[in-house]
């Protein structure tokens, strides 16, 4: 879920800076990881077993949007 909305037209259409690499593992019971690095520098680690598609969106989402307030108040 995350993927498929991260990876949309739209969402491309709207950050075109977004850099997304996929790696994929062939052991099956390696956990998912999802690893998301801001344009600040600032890294999540997001165990994909512990949630679903909608709260790393949600999460995701929450930081994105504290960055570009902090943007908008310095005038960026």
């Amino acid at each position: 879920v995350f993927l498929n909305r991260v990876l949309s037209k739209k969402n491309n259409a709207a950050n075109p800076n977004c850099k997304i690499n996929v790696v994929t593992t062939a052991f099956v019971k390696d956990p998912a990881m999802i690893d998301v690095t801001f344009k600040d520098g600032k890294k999540f680690q997001i165990n994909g077993g512990d949630m679903n598609g909608d709260d790393i969106i949600s999460q995701v989402e929450k930081y994105s949007k504290k960055l570009s307030q902090q943007e908008d108040l310095q005038g960026q």
